[in-house]
């Protein structure tokens, strides 16, 4: 009799957990998707378009104004967020990181959900129209180009300069991060130059006022949230910090308007969190460290405010993920490699310290994914090619470690995508350009294989 009623129970329990399963399907096949519950939950997508290969956008979905789920999303056609939304909550799809290089645009993002999954989003992606930039000494003038988008080719735009003022040596320009404003540092009139961009002829126009004086200007930097601007003065080792008015462009001298650098600065880079800045002082081979402030903009010595560099620094670049920092030594031919302290904004050399360039290292650029430097040699009429090792940030010359240029090369600047680079060869009165290999970082001269600008081309940069 005991053994009969554990069998009954057995058999209730089993018929118990069958009943509770086909419950369960039936409420589901009642409902839009899976819940708790008897609710039913759908999910929120829709289709993609334009984005470039090899890039990708990261989607934002926030659920009555609260972020709920990220996608990060790398190739065109359909998305959907794995996230599952009951009725009436109400949805917004942002793009929170944009590719490089390009623009994704987010068309019937928001709504509330009704009774069914949402399929009809639409993220549009464009590569805007590049234009290049290029500061003639020789001639006080700044020559404009368009970029062709598949070829790389520049097309001079029309009209194809625009001057910087009378006896004004112009020596480099710098743009701001939205693109809409280009400054350009006069080192003979004391001035900086500060132009508009029309952002679908690339055209430059002056502001009004057109200038604003400093000391002995030598090169500019503006950080990247836009809002404030740097100017480096040779002649007075200072560093001149302004103001930049979001709408109009103008510059204003903060309240705390220079600091004070090392011997004979030249030039200044920010990091890529906006919070750091480092001047390279030629004249006693240093680097002056900065921290930036957030709110006002002004410039603070670090606890220890420079470090030494190879022999008479030019110019620095540091790698998109703000970790590692690399110092073109002119007279020492080499670059000099430092990790960055992400707290301190301290340098500290690598385990190798110095790698060699060709003669007369003036200036350097790394490509928008991290991957590989740049270098032009000066004397030696090439760019020295190196690939950036992820983890150490330790260069490392590519096969083919030189590609040859114009006559005395300056300047070197990278499209955003990564795609081409343009160097200024000073005495050849050109701009030389080159594809990008996406897999070994190595130069390959455009056919035709430069560009003529007007006399003495040193800065260029690129839209």
């Amino acid at each position: 009799m005991q053994q009969l009623i554990s069998k009954s129970g057995s058999v209730h329990a089993t018929l118990t957990r069958l009943l509770s399963v086909v419950f369960a399907v039936v409420l589901v096949s009642c409902g839009g998707g899976s819940g708790s519950g008897n609710n039913p939950t759908y999910t929120v997508g829709g289709t993609i378009s334009g984005l470039a290969s090899g890039k990708s956008v990261e989607l934002d979905l926030l659920v009555a104004g609260a972020h709920a789920a990220f996608n990060n999303v790398d190739k065109d056609g359909l998305f959907r967020f794995a996230e599952r939304l009951s009725t009436d909550d109400v949805y917004d799809i942002r793009v929170s990181t944009q590719p490089i290089g390009q623009t994704c645009t987010v068309s019937n993002g928001s709504g509330k959900i009704a009774t069914s999954n949402v399929t009809g989003i639409t993220i549009a992606c464009s590569t805007s129209g590049q234009f290049a930039y290029v500061v003639n000494e020789g001639t006080n003038e700044v020559s404009m180009y368009a970029i062709n988008a598949s070829t790389g080719l520049l097309t001079a735009l029309s009209p194809s300069t625009i001057t910087t003022g009378d006896a004004s040596y112009p020596e480099s320009i710098s743009i701001n991060p939205a693109g809409s404003f280009a400054y350009v540092t006069n080192y003979g009139s004391r001035t900086v130059s500060m132009y508009a961009i029309n952002a679908s002829t690339g055209l430059l126009t002056a502001l009004s006022p057109s200038t604003i004086s400093t000391n002995s200007p030598y090169s500019v930097a503006i950080n990247p949230a836009g809002s404030f601007a740097y100017v480096v003065n040779r002649s007075n080792n200072t560093v001149s910090m302004y103001a930049i008015n979001s709408s109009t462009g103008i510059l204003t001298a903060l309240s705390t308007p220079t600091i004070a650098t090392g011997n004979t600065p030249l030039s200044i880079t920010i990091n890529p969190a906006g919070s750091f800045a480092y001047v390279t002082n030629n004249g006693n081979s240093t680097v002056s460290m900065y921290a930036i402030n957030s709110s006002t903009g002004i410039l603070t010595a670090l606890s220890t405010p420079t470090i030494a560099t190879g022999m008479r620094p030019y110019a620095t670049a540091i790698s998109p993920t703000g970790n590692f920092a690399y110092v073109v030594n002119q007279n020492g031919n080499t670059v000099s490699m430092y990790s960055i302290n992400a707290s301190t904004g301290l340098f500290t050399a690598l385990s190798t310290p110095t790698i060699a360039t060709g003669i007369g290292p003036y200036s350097i650029a790394i490509d928008p994914a991290g991957s590989f430097a740049y270098v032009t040699n000066y004397h030696s009429n090439t760019v020295s090619m190196y690939a950036i090792n992820g983890s150490t940030g330790i260069l490392t010359a590519l096969s083919a470690p030189t590609i040859a240029t114009g006559s005395l090369p300056h300047s070197i600047a990278i499209d955003s995508l990564g795609s081409f680079a343009y160097v200024t060869n000073e005495s050849g009165n050109t701009v030389s350009m080159y594809s990008i290999n996406a897999s070994t970082g190595l130069l390959t001269a455009l056919s035709p294989d430069n560009t003529v600008t007007s006399r003495s081309p040193r800065s260029i940069a690129i839209k």
